[in-house]
């Protein structure tokens, strides 16, 4: 006959093994740790069996501390799971702007992962609390929740960290611009979901390496471009290239009422696309996402594109069928449909003789979950994939895309020239299926057709510097050109990027803590 305290050690044994797999599963972003949460209930069942009716009493008020503390853990626990970080900027812009398109089907898997590792270490405290001396663990269990929340822990860390030191509003520059010598070049920019200068030499996608260097074989190539505070996810990384500064969301950063930004995104600040409309350029800006998707198309027609095509624009430029072939879920999935659609919209921008600009947002390799186009699958649909196989179909489909864009272009007898911007949005999203490799960390920025074809620029740069970079080699501005908190890489005469005077780091606090600078970033916004 077992005694009762050999049962309840045996039961404490039970169920501290499927609570410490459920500690792994929230803080160690892997496939293989997620799925063993399933293989926990016998265990956790047998060691409650085993404690017997001292488990079936009324709830304490720890208890119940615990269920609302895990309850606000889930949403970041399942960015962690599924992103391998949160970005809590990200987190609380999405928040703020929306994420229409894009359902919580989409990362269910992680969502039942997280949320049966919470129930397992309720359930588990809950079941240990009935043991001499473990009566507090659940009140414990809560305690640690709200502690190890990331939202806390970004509110922690912005009232309790020193002020910034330096507003950065003092560094926002105007750039100088300059008449185009000759004819105003054509433009196309393509900006590559997650594909960052990793996948150069990433051996599980062999094909990316290989396209993206011939790519950069005949570009000039900015090496360099860290991914600094506020550029981290796709429309960041898209004002930071096109107006030269970090994007928060305002009145987050000093704990205010949230506000949204309606139809007007950044309005008093002077980005690329403005510039090109003072130019006379015909402009335009295509993505699969809907229309109102985290303000993406708010922010391209705040500043200067005329026309912009979303997921609602589709249905005017192909059959049903062909829609649904790149459908997935709530998700169009396909970069192949859209770089159909840049196709015909490059095509009937070449009938008229004024240059123009047309910008180009994918969506393959995003992280977990990544997104195969139906080119490049077998059922000749767009599907679920992991990172390389989605990384190799975009970087194929794209060095095929630009291949045909400049053939139509010479065709076209066109005296303008073409100039091709191929860069990344952000660095990949899918920490957890990518090794780590600190030295091409960096963000993707290839430059086509213009000067400097074959060269590397390695000085040390952010999303932001590749503003000015691009009013430079455009001929948009001069070379030594400073714009927004960018400095033009082309030159050592516009002086330092912020990442090389303040280092990363610090640069990272000083961006998170400036709330004048983003107030007045936001003026004019309603």
């Amino acid at each position: 006959m077992i005694s009762d305290r050999r049962k309840d050690q045996i039961a404490l044994l039970l169920i501290l093994l499927p609570m410490a797999t459920a500690a792994a599963v929230l803080m160690l972003p892997s496939y293989w740790i997620g799925q063993m949460i399933f293989l926990q209930p016998a265990p956790m069942a047998i060691g409650a069996w085993l404690i017997g009716r001292r488990v079936l009493r009324r709830p304490r008020a720890g208890f119940w501390l615990a269920l609302a503390a895990a309850l606000f853990l889930l949403p970041f626990a399942t960015v962690y799971r599924t992103f391998g970080e949160v970005d809590m900027i990200s987190f609380l812009f999405h928040m703020q702007e929306g994420i229409t398109g894009i359902g919580p089907m989409t990362v269910i898997g992680q969502i039942a992962e997280v949320a049966a590792s919470l129930f397992c270490l309720l359930a588990g405290g809950w079941a240990l609390s009935a043991l001499p001396g473990l009566r507090r663990l659940p009140a414990a269990l809560g305690a640690a929740f709200v502690l190890l929340n990331p939202a806390v822990l970004f509110a922690a860390a912005g009232l309790l960290s020193p002020a910034a030191g330096l507003d950065l509003t003092t560094r926002l520059e105007s750039p100088h611009f300059t008449p185009t010598d000759g004819p105003a070049p054509d433009i196309v920019q393509i900006f590559l979901e997650g594909t960052d200068r990793r996948f150069l030499a990433l051996p599980e996608a062999p094909q990316s390496a290989r396209a993206l260097a011939a790519l950069e074989a005949r570009a000039l190539s900015l090496t360099g471009i860290r991914q600094v505070a506020g550029t981290g996810w796709t429309i960041a990384g898209m004002v930071a290239s096109h107006c030269g500064v970090p994007l928060l969301p305002r009145g987050l950063v000093d704990f205010s009422v949230v506000e949204t930004t309606g139809g007007r995104f950044m309005p008093g600040v002077d980005c690329l696309g403005d510039e090109l409309s003072r130019r006379g350029y015909r402009t335009s800006f295509l993505m699969g996402a809907s229309d109102a998707f985290a303000g993406t198309a708010a922010f391209f027609r705040t500043h200067g594109h005329e026309s912009v095509l979303t997921y609602e624009s589709l249905a005017d430029h192909f059959t049903a069928a062909e829609i649904a072939r790149a459908r997935l879920g709530p998700i169009l999935a396909d970069d192949g449909i859209v770089y159909d659609l840049a196709r015909q919209r490059f095509a009937a921008d070449m009938l008229d003789p004024t240059p123009f600009a047309m910008v180009i947002a994918t969506i393959g390799p995003h992280g977990v979950p990544s997104y195969l186009s139906s080119a490049c699958a077998a059922s000749g649909r767009a599907e679920h994939t992991t990172i390389a196989p989605a990384s190799e179909c975009l970087a194929v489909l794209t060095e095929e895309l630009i291949g045909d864009l400049q053939a139509m272009h010479r065709a076209s007898g066109r005296p303008n020239g073409l100039r091709i911007i191929v860069q990344s949005d952000h660095l990949n999203h899918g920490r957890r299926e990518l090794p780590r490799m600190a030295d091409r960390q960096r963000n993707l920025v290839l430059l086509i057709g213009g000067p400097g074809a074959g060269e590397q620029i390695a000085a040390p740069g952010s999303m932001m510097d590749v503003y000015p970079t691009l009013l430079a080699w455009l001929g948009f501005a001069p070379s030594d050109v400073r714009a927004g908190l960018g400095r033009s890489l082309l030159t050592e005469d516009a002086g330092p990027s912020l990442v090389a005077e303040f280092g990363q780091d610090r640069l990272d606090r000083l961006i998170r803590r400036n709330v004048a600078m983003f107030g007045r970033l936001w003026e004019g916004s309603h």
